[in-house]
């Protein structure tokens, strides 16, 4: 399939729905279009299947309701797409380089490299990319001199006012510009096949000696043994301590209030994070290299073992905490990252244990860790938290932060206003008059909106009552 037309296509429909727009069925119209023509392409370049449907769960929720962290994600899908679209065999960290590159500069990369489109003599696209080239520059040279000639004569601004070009404005320009060459850039991506040698030949498992140590090495490896013994196992019994205490401290006076509900969280969440960083840093350290194949580290193993398992339960333990203080003040975003952060930690330990076990290399944590982190954050990051923290902490709080629900996005204001009007006279006027100030600007904004700009919860909030 050729690539010029359906990017002209695909950079008029970029310009035509985005441009000075808010993002949602825009973004989802535009995503349909990309898997359309990359379904037409798919036979130079396979779909890869699990960047498609992330790509398209994104757009969805640009659909459904386009928080601050959605858009963000999806423009990290549309990157992931395109680098798995140029290097399907590369894990998603390089995926994610060889993504942006290519969308940013893969047609200078392209042709640089010398390569043509599909193998083949493109004399024909060529003749076409010139023609529409020169239309480009005729239609923007003809916007400019006519503006001037329009300033110092009547009748010729009246003439040209029989035209309705007023969507031909610089922005829109250079909106269909950068629209054509992503377009361009996804379906005729530049060969990263040098990167992906280049990745490809950095092993996931350590390679094992091919002859014995020798006695210099054995002793230098008794050391490093000695000292890694000496440093878990004093680590161990202090981290042991500290969650026998902390867990003796939960079980008798606790915290009582909300700032020490606080602290206690955040104590537990630094700790944690000083802990895990330790963890793995010291036990990259002894288990980099020979040390893995050192006849006598059974003990050291043993001693990596339970300090990871420590830190498991010290994940356990924050968790926990934190699900004491969303239960007593509520929920908010920041003790949601708490979980998603512990979440992340939790999945990081695991590849460490793999590591030393199955004596798997530096480069297998990057690789299976970045997969990881891509599959947290896409689901994490695009889910309405603001609406679900809003719909919580009115339920089940006894006395809600109505000053910090209203700090989050506007898609909760219907949420508030039914609130403000089943509590009725029980609010601070204050508090009312600012829930219906806010509902009032949010259905405002909604109705001055274009139909590209539609979403799910807008139209919810225009239909609930006033």
């Amino acid at each position: 399939m050729k690539t010029f037309l359906p990017a002209l296509l695909g950079g008029l429909l970029f310009s035509n729905l985005l441009y000075e727009r808010e993002p949602g069925l825009n973004l989802f119209l535009l995503a349909l279009y990309t898997l359309a023509i990359l379904w037409a392409n798919r036979k130079p370049h396979p779909l890869p299947w699990p960047f498609v449907a992330a790509y398209g769960y994104t757009a969805l929720w640009c659909l459904l309701q386009p928080s601050p962290l959605v858009v963000p994600m999806h423009l990290l899908s549309f990157i992931l797409l395109s680098g798995a679209l140029a290097a399907p065999r590369a894990p998603v960290f390089l995926k994610g380089f060889v993504g942006a590159t290519n969308l940013m500069l893969g047609m200078l990369v392209r042709y640089t490299q010398g390569t043509l489109e599909n193998g083949k003599d493109t004399a024909g696209g060529s003749r076409l990319f010139a023609i529409a080239g020169g239309v480009g520059l005729s239609l923007l040279l003809l916007w400019i001199f006519g503006s001037l000639y329009a300033a110092s004569n009547p009748l010729f601004e009246g003439l040209l006012d029989r035209f309705n070009l007023s969507f031909l404005s610089p922005g829109w320009i250079v909106t269909t510009l950068i629209g054509f060459l992503l377009y361009r850039n996804l379906l005729a991506p530049y060969d990263p096949s040098l990167l992906e040698r280049f990745e490809a030949g950095l092993p996931g498992t350590l390679p094992i000696p091919e002859r014995p140590f020798s006695e210099p090495t054995q002793g230098r490896l008794a050391v490093e043994n000695l000292w890694g013994l000496m440093a878990l196992g004093s680590l161990n019994a202090m981290l042991f301590v500290y969650v026998i205490l902390d867990w003796v401290y939960l079980a008798g006076e606790g915290p009582a209030t909300a700032a020490s509900h606080s602290q206690a969280v955040h104590q537990g969440v630094y700790a944690l994070l000083v802990s895990v960083l330790l963890a793995m840093g010291l036990l990259l350290v002894f288990f980099r290299g020979h040390l893995n194949f050192y006849a006598k580290n059974n003990w050291l193993k043993r001693m990596a073992y339970l300090w990871m398992a420590l830190n498991a339960l010290l994940l356990c333990h924050a968790a926990f905490k934190n699900t004491l203080y969303v239960a007593h003040s509520g929920l908010t975003g920041k003790r949601l990252g708490v979980y998603l952060f512990l979440l992340l930690v939790g999945f990081g330990l695991a590849t460490v244990l793999i590591k030393i076990r199955r004596l798997k290399s530096l480069m297998y944590l990057l690789r299976v860790n970045s997969a990881a982190l891509y599959a947290v954050l896409i689901f994490a990051l695009t889910l309405p938290w603001g609406n679900w923290i809003t719909a919580y902490n009115l339920r089940y709080i006894a006395d809600p932060d109505l000053e910090y629900l209203m700090e989050l996005s506007s898609w909760n204001a219907h949420q508030l206003h039914a609130y403000a009007r089943e509590q009725g006279q029980s609010l601070e006027p204050d508090q009312s008059r600012e829930i219906e100030e806010r509902y009032r600007k949010a259905r405002e904004r909604i109705a001055a909106r274009n139909w590209r700009e539609w979403t799910l919860i807008t139209q919810q909030i225009a239909d609930s009552p006033l």
